[in-house]
């Protein structure tokens, strides 16, 4: 917060490069040109999100579900954002499904194709609720289901729902821990600390590994840097001239039909 917006503001006026490994820290390092952030947002992650979306479900009946609730709204738009360069928003159905009920809902379902209900929140009552309002119209119509990482987590949403309605969730990251370079790092940070690392410390040595190359390769003056850590890939892009450079790579989990299937997405900008 206030730590990280001091620190940029001095990095700022030398001009010293500032990575940045907190979530959701874009906003305060944005308009500095030699910041880079390594996480990407919660809204470019749903704008990338709706970019898969672009490319993906141009033939489906795309319905977004929503509360009243604010951050529901602003994911909804990112979402927006990232797909109306493939698919007008005219073409998109949306609906305030706390307020308008589960027949206004119904009602916007198609009877051919695929019916693709995004819902961008983090609000578990909420998404069951989704989940109820397609749940009785299973036989008639099909269904795919887009939502946010956090829905692993829901105790009332088990994977078998999950993969019942061919659902679509996303990560920043996809560590292969089974890979040789994984392996490796595991057994010296047990060698070393005597316990196992955790996602920190694997964004951590990324981080690390990256900022030994930022001077070398002239990181801070690129507008696209793509990067290969042990978190995956790393593809970082300003979204203006003379912003802060923000990872904006994502990988596309789907489960559908008992299997959990991965595939990555990498920002076309």
């Amino acid at each position: 917060g206030k730590a990280l917006s001091t620190l940029n503001n001095i990095l700022l006026t030398k001009n010293i490069p500032l990575l940045s490994c907190a979530q959701n820290t874009y906003s305060q390092i944005e308009k500095n040109k030699s910041a880079i952030c390594f996480q990407p947002s919660s809204l470019t992650q749903c704008r990338m999100l709706g970019v898969y979306g672009g490319e993906n479900f141009k033939n489906d009946n795309i319905i977004i579900a929503t509360s009243s609730a604010e951050k529901e709204q602003e994911r909804a738009n990112s979402f927006l954002k990232g797909i109306e360069s493939s698919i007008p928003r005219n073409k998109i159905k949306r609906i305030n499904l706390a307020l308008e009920g589960r027949d206004a809902f119904t009602k916007l379902l198609g009877g051919t194709g695929t019916n693709t209900i995004v819902t961008l929140s983090t609000d578990e009552d909420f998404v069951t609720t989704v989940f109820a309002a397609m749940d009785s119209s299973l036989d008639i119509y099909n269904f795919q289901v887009v939502g946010l990482p956090v829905w692993q987590y829901f105790e009332s949403l088990d994977p078998q729902t999950m993969e019942k309605f061919n659902t679509i969730i996303f990560s920043p990251d996809n560590i292969q821990y089974e890979s040789f370079h994984a392996i490796k790092f595991r057994e010296k940070f047990r060698q070393l600390l005597r316990t196992e690392p955790g996602d920190g410390a694997y964004l951590a040595f990324d981080a690390f590994m990256f900022s030994k190359n930022i001077f070398i390769s002239g990181y801070t003056e690129k507008s696209k840097v793509n990067f290969l850590g042990l978190r995956g890939m790393y593809g970082f892009e300003r979204q203006s001239e003379g912003a802060a450079l923000e990872n904006q790579y994502i990988n596309i989990l789907k489960l559908e039909r008992s299997e959990e299937h991965t595939s990555e997405l990498q920002s076309p900008y």
